[in-house]
C-alpha cells in the first residue's frame, strides 16, 4: 500500500502516548488475587475492581486473576462488581512495598434485579426501567475471535438477521433488524459508535450509472464500514429495535439502532495488550454430480497445506503448462488450485491507563489477507485514542477518535461478462468462447482497486449541576472516502482498453444536546424528564471519469484517454429535531416511559415536520411482596413507538423503463416520508438464582405511506414510473432467547443457549398497483414482503418426453406464474453452546438455522445454453444438451433452454457459525504477564441444506449488503476459516 502510514509509526505513537510511570515502590504496594463464583469457585473474567477513594481500577482476566499496582499506604475499600453477581466490599490495608494477595467470592444476583444499563437516546439508564427489548453483546465474554464486526453479530442475538459473506477481499454482509420495512428505501439500521453517526449500509460496489456500455463497472465488492472497525477497540453492543425503541433517535431510525462502545481507560499504570492473529481457509464444496466447484477450482487458492480443489469427475484437467499457474497443479490429474495459499493475518498493540482526573485508551492494528481468488489482497490500518479527563467536580469531558486506511485488490465477480466465476461456470458459453483455464485467465488481466479512508471523532462534554441534573453537548463527524480504479487494458476483453475511477465522497455532522433532570415528590416516587435537540448534516458527493482508448502503460488518470466521459453528482440532507422523554418510577418497581421526537427533514430540496410519539411500561413484578422467591425474578415490559423514514437525496421519483426519459418529462411527485409504528409487549424471567434466564417479545410493526412504484401509462414506451406514499405493509413475529447454566462448579461449567425468531411481512396495500418487482423479488398486495414469484412443474415426477409449457401448475384463473412463498427467510433459530474445562479452558459453538421461505437457486444459466451440473444424470448427451426420454417432467422443465424456470426450492439451512477454544497460556510467558490466551477458531466449517442441492444460500446479489432483498450472483462462496489468535496483557 503505498502512499500510507507504516505501522511502526503507528505503533511508536502508541509508546509516546503512555507516557511514564513513576516508581513509588517506597510509599505504596499491591493488591493481587483472583475473583470467584462463590458457589462453584469457577474463576470470573470481566469483573470491575474499584478501589474507592483513589481513582485506582481494573479487571480480571480470563482466568479471574487481577493486579492493582501503585496503591498508596493505608487502609482502603476495595469495591467488586460484575453482571449477574452482588456487588462486594471488602476492607484492604497496605504497606509500603507489600503485595496483598485476596480472593473475592461474588455471589450470584438474578440479571432482571440487577442495575445493568443501556443507552438511549437521552444517555443511560436502568435495564429495569425500559419498555422495549434490548440486545446488550459484551465483546470480552465471546470465546471466539471473528475477524469483522459484522461476522460477530451473526446469530449473535434474536431479530438481528446478518447475511452475506463470500471469498472475496472486503465483501460486507447485509445486516436488517426485524426484517424490511420498506418496499422502496433503504432498510439498513442507523450506526452510532461512542454517540457519533456513522456511515451505515454499505459502500457502493459499482460505478454509478454507468457512462457507456462496456465500461469497466467495477469488482462488485461491498464494503462495511462496520468491518473497518477493529473488533479489539469494542467493549459492548447494543442493537436497539424497532420504533417503538428507536423513536428518539430521530428520521431514519425505523429500521433499529446499533451502538458501538469502545474502550476506555481505567485509573493506574499503563496496561498493554498485544494480539496476534495468523489464519488460513479453504472453500467447501458448492457444486454437484462430479463439477464440485463448477469448474472454477483452477482459479482457487487453498489453505497453508496446499492440498488443492478435486474439481470431480466431471470437470476439467488442472493446468501444468502455464507459467501463471508456477507449478502448483503436480498433474493434470490431482486436485487444482492457484498458486499461493488464503493467508489471513492481523496485529494489534492497545494502551490504557490513567488517574483520577484522567484516563485513556490508544490502539493501532494492522490487517494483511490473501483471499481464495487470483487477486484478491486486503491491507487495513486502524489507530483509535479514547481519552476522558474531569475539568472540574462538575465537568467531564471525552474525545474520541479513529482512522482507518483500507485498500483491496479484487478479481471481477458477480453477474458480468469480466467475471472469472461467471466466464468459468458458463464454459464455452461465455463471452470468451472458451472453456480452457488458459484463455479464461485473460480476465485477469482487468485490475480492480479500492481505497477506503475514514476517519470518525467526537467531544462530549458534561456538566453535573447538581446530583439531579446534568447537561451533555456532543459534537460528532463521520468522513467516508472511496477510490475505486477499473482498468481493462487493450486486447483483453472486448479489445478496446478502458479505465474508470469514481470518488465517492460521504460527511455526517453530529450535534446532539441532552439535559436530565430528576425530581423526587415523595419516597416512593421519582420523576426523570430529559430534554434534547439534535442537528444532522449528510453530505454525499460522487466523481465517476470514464475513459476509452489508449496504448501502451495504463494511464492513472482517464482524462488521458482518447474518449472521456464524466459524471458528478452531489446532494444533502439535513435532519433538525426537538425530542423529549419523561420517565415516572413508582416504588422502583412500575415505570411509565413517554417520550415524542419533532423533526424537520430536508432532502432533494423538499421538506417536512414529523411529530413521533412513544410510550413504554415496565413492571418489576419479581419485586412484588406476593411474589415467591422460588420463581426468582419477573419483569414485564410493553412499549408503543413511531418513526419515520425519508427518501434520500438521490432517490429519483420518476424513472423510465426501456430508455431515456424524454426531454419534456414533467417533475415527480412530492416523496413524503414514510411512517413506521410499533407495538411490543414482552417479559424477561431470571430463575434458579439466575442460572435460567428467559427473554420474550411479541411485536407488530406497521408502515403507512410506504412508496410504491406507479405506471400511469402502461402501454406506453419507455415507461414512466413514479413513486408515490400509497403504500401499507404489517410485519409481526416473536423473539425467545432461553438461557441455562447446566453445569457450575470449581472445575466445570456448561451453559446452553438457544434463539428463536420469527418474521412474517405483509403488504397491506400497494395504491391500486398489481404488482412490481423489489427487494430482489415481487411484491403482490395481500403476500409477504417480498413473495416469490413463478413457475412450478405440476406433475414433477411424471414422464411426458420432451418438455410442453401446458405442463406448468396453474392457478385458479389459470395463470402460470404465481406467487410461491416469502423470499426472505420467516424463522431463525440461533443455538450456543459455551464450557470451561480444568486449567480454565473455554470452548463455546454457536450455530443458526433459517427457513420458512422459497429461493430460486440456479447459478448456471442453462436459458443461455449452458450444460448445468445438476441435469447431467438426465442428459443423453452432455455437448449436445440432448435429455433422454424418460427424464423425469421436472428435469425436462430445468434442462430445457426455452424453459430452465423451476428451480426453486425451500430455502431451510443450518450453518455451525463458529467452533472455539481458548487455552490459557500464560506458563509460557514471564511472570510479568498478567494473562496469555490462545484461541483457535474453527468458523463456517458445516452447512446443511433442507433442499437446495448445491451452491450458498448466503450469497448476496451484484448490489451486495446494499441489496435490500436477497439477490445471488457468480461469487465464490465463503470459505471455511481456521485462525490462530494469542492475547497477551501485561
Amino acid at each position: 500500500m503505498s502512499g500510507r502510514a507504516s505501522f511502526p509509526v503507528l505503533v511508536a505513537s502508541l509508546l509516546l502516548a503512555s507516557g511514564s510511570a513513576s516508581a513509588l515502590a517506597a510509599q505504596t504496594g499491591t493488591i493481587t488475587g483472583t475473583v470467584a463464583d462463590e458457589g462453584s469457585e469457577a474463576p470470573l473474567t470481566g469483573a470491575d475492581l474499584i478501589l474507592e477513594g483513589t481513582g485506582l481500577s481494573g479487571v480480571s482476566g480470563s482466568d479471574g486473576r487481577f493486579e492493582l499496582a501503585a496503591i498508596p499506604a493505608g487502609e482502603h475499600v476495595l469495591r467488586v462488581e460484575r453482571i449477574g453477581y452482588r456487588p462486594l466490599r471488602e476492607t484492604v490495608r497496605v504497606s509500603p512495598g507489600e503485595t496483598v494477595v485476596l480472593h473475592l467470592a461474588l455471589a450470584p444476583q438474578p440479571v432482571a434485579l440487577e442495575e445493568v444499563a443501556v443507552t438511549d437516546a437521552v444517555g443511560e439508564r436502568r435495564l429495569r426501567e425500559v419498555g422495549h427489548t434490548v440486545a446488550r453483546l459484551e465483546i470480552d465474554e465471546v470465546t471466539d475471535r471473528p475477524a469483522t464486526l459484522s461476522e460477530f453479530l451473526q446469530g449473535a442475538a434474536v431479530g438481528v438477521e446478518v447475511t452475506g459473506g463470500s471469498g472475496e477481499a472486503g465483501q460486507g454482509r447485509q445486516i436488517r433488524l426485524r426484517g424490511n420495512a420498506s418496499m422502496v428505501l433503504s432498510n439498513q439500521p442507523l450506526v452510532y459508535i461512542d454517540g457519533v453517526r456513522m456511515m451505515e449500509g454499505a459502500f457502493p460496489s459499482e460505478v454509478f450509472e454507468q457512462p457507456g456500455s462496456g465500461f469497466p463497472t467495477g469488482a462488485n465488492v461491498t464494503t462495511s464500514p462496520l468491518d473497518l472497525v477493529s473488533i479489539g477497540d469494542i467493549d459492548r453492543i447494543e442493537v436497539v429495535k424497532g420504533p417503538s425503541a428507536t423513536t428518539l433517535f430521530g428520521t431514519g431510525a425505523s429500521n433499529g439502532v446499533i451502538q458501538i462502545f469502545t474502550r476506555r481507560g481505567e485509573s493506574g499504570p499503563p496496561r498493554w495488550a498485544a494480539d496476534i492473529s495468523q489464519g488460513t481457509g479453504w472453500v467447501r464444496p458448492f457444486g454437484a454430480h462430479g463439477v464440485d466447484y463448477l469448474y472454477v477450482e483452477s482459479f482457487l487458492r487453498h489453505a497453508w497445506w496446499g492440498r488443492g480443489y478435486d474439481g470431480g469427475e466431471a470437470s476439467g484437467e488442472c493446468v501444468t503448462d502455464d507459467p501463471r499457474w508456477g507449478g502448483a497443479n503436480r498433474s493434470p490429474e490431482g486436485p487444482c488450485r492457484w498458486p499461493g495459499s488464503q493467508w489471513y493475518q492481523t496485529y494489534r498493540l492497545a494502551v490504557s491507563g490513567g488517574s483520577d482526573r484522567i484516563d485513556y485508551h490508544a490502539a493501532a492494528e494492522h490487517q494483511n489477507d490473501r483471499y481464495a481468488l487470483p487477486l484478491d489482497r486486503l491491507e487495513r490500518y486502524n489507530v483509535r485514542t479514547n481519552i476522558g479527563a474531569s475539568i472540574s467536580p462538575r465537568v467531564d469531558a471525552r474525545l474520541q477518535a479513529a482512522y482507518s486506511s483500507f485498500w483491496t485488490s479484487n478479481t471481477v465477480s458477480g453477474s458480468t461478462l469480466e467475471g472469472i466465476f461467471l466466464s468459468s461456470i458458463r464454459q464455452e458459453r461465455n463471452a470468451l468462447s472458451s472453456a480452457d483455464p488458459r484463455d479464461i485467465a485473460r480476465l485477469l488481466e482487468n485490475r480492480n482497486d479500492q481505497w477506503i479512508d475514514r476517519l470518525t471523532g467526537g467531544l462530549q462534554t458534561t456538566f453535573s449541576q447538581s446530583a439531579r441534573a446534568s447537561h451533555r453537548l456532543m459534537l460528532g463527524y463521520d468522513f467516508s472516502r472511496q477510490d475505486l480504479r477499473s482498468l481493462r487494458p487493450e486486447g483483453v476483453f472486448p479489445p478496446n482498453a478502458f479505465l474508470t475511477t469514481r470518488r465517492w465522497d460521504r460527511h455526517l455532522r453530529t450535534v446532539d444536546y441532552v439535559g436530565r433532570y430528576e425530581f423526587v415528590p415523595g419516597p416512593d416516587l421519582r420523576s426523570t424528564l430529559s430534554l434534547g435537540a439534535q442537528l444532522i448534516s449528510d453530505d454525499l458527493d460522487w466523481r465517476v471519469r470514464s475513459g476509452v482508448g489508449f496504448a501502451g502503460e495504463p494511464p492513472t488518470d482517464p482524462a488521458a484517454a482518447d474518449s472521456t466521459v464524466t459524471i458528478h453528482r452531489s446532494g444533502s440532507a439535513t435532519t433538525t429535531g426537538l425530542f423529549g422523554q419523561h420517565v415516572l418510577a413508582l416504588l422502583d418497581r412500575y415505570f411509565l416511559t413517554t417520550g415524542l421526537r419533532i423533526d424537520r427533514h430536508a432532502a432533494r430540496g423538499e421538506s417536512f415536520v414529523r411529530f413521533d410519539p412513544r410510550v413504554g411500561f415496565t413492571w418489576a413484578m419479581g419485586d412484588e411482596a406476593f411474589w415467591p422467591e422460588s420463581l426468582g425474578a419477573l419483569r414485564l415490559r410493553s412499549a408503543w413507538g413511531r418513526s419515520s423514514t425519508a427518501a434520500g437525496p438521490f432517490v429519483q421519483s420518476v424513472r423510465y423503463w426501456g430508455g431515456a426519459a424524454p426531454d419534456d418529462s414533467p417533475p415527480g411527485p412530492v416523496l413524503e416520508p414514510e411512517a413506521n409504528s410499533e407495538w411490543e409487549v414482552g417479559l424477561d424471567w431470571s430463575l434458579l438464582e439466575g442460572r435460567m434466564t428467559m427473554g420474550l417479545t411479541r411485536y407488530v410493526q406497521t408502515t403507512k405511506h410506504a412508496l410504491v412504484p406507479v405506471s400511469e401509462e402502461t402501454d406506453a414506451f419507455p415507461q414512466r414510473r413514479e413513486l408515490h406514499n400509497l403504500g401499507k405493509i404489517r410485519t409481526r413475529g416473536i423473539e425467545l432467547q432461553l438461557d441455562a447454566a447446566l453445569v457450575s462448579t470449581p472445575d466445570w461449567a456448561l451453559q446452553v443457549g438457544l434463539g428463536v425468531t420469527t418474521n412474517h411481512s405483509t403488504a397491506l396495500d400497494l395504491g391500486g398497483v398489481e404488482r412490481f418487482d423489489g427487494l430482489g423479488a415481487g411484491l403482490l398486495e395481500g403476500h409477504p414482503v417480498p413473495v416469490s414469484i413463478g413457475r412450478r412443474v405440476a406433475d414433477p415426477d411424471a414422464v411426458h418426453g420432451p418438455w410442453s409449457p401446458n405442463r406448468y401448475l396453474t392457478d385458479e384463473e389459470g395463470n402460470s406464474i404465481f406467487p410461491l412463498g416469502p423470499q426472505l427467510p420467516t424463522r431463525f433459530v440461533n443455538p450456543s453452546l459455551s464450557a470451561r474445562l480444568p486449567g480454565g479452558i473455554r470452548f463455546a459453538a454457536r450455530g443458526e438455522y433459517r427457513g420458512g421461505n422459497v429461493r430460486r437457486v440456479n447459478p448456471v444459466p442453462v436459458s443461455r445454453g449452458s450444460a448445468s451440473p445438476l441435469c447431467f444424470p438426465y442428459y443423453e448427451d452432455v455437448r449436445h444438451r440432448t435429455l433422454r426420454p424418460d427424464a423425469p417432467d421436472l428435469w425436462q422443465e430445468r434442462c430445457t433452454a426455452t424453459a430452465a424456470s423451476d428451480y426453486w426450492f425451500r430455502g431451510d439451512y443450518f450453518r455451525l457459525r463458529s467452533v472455539a477454544a481458548a487455552v490459557p497460556v500464560g506458563f509460557a510467558f514471564p511472570d510479568r504477564i498478567d494473562d496469555a490466551v490462545l484461541t483457535v477458531t474453527l468458523a463456517n466449517a458445516y452447512t446443511w441444506h433442507r433442499e437446495v442441492p448445491w451452491w450458498d444460500l448466503e450469497i448476496l446479489g451484484n448490489a451486495g449488503a446494499n441489496d435490500d432483498g436477497l439477490g445471488s450472483s457468480d461469487r465464490v462462496p465463503a470459505p471455511t476459516t481456521l485462525s490462530f489468535a494469542l492475547r497477551v496483557r501485561f
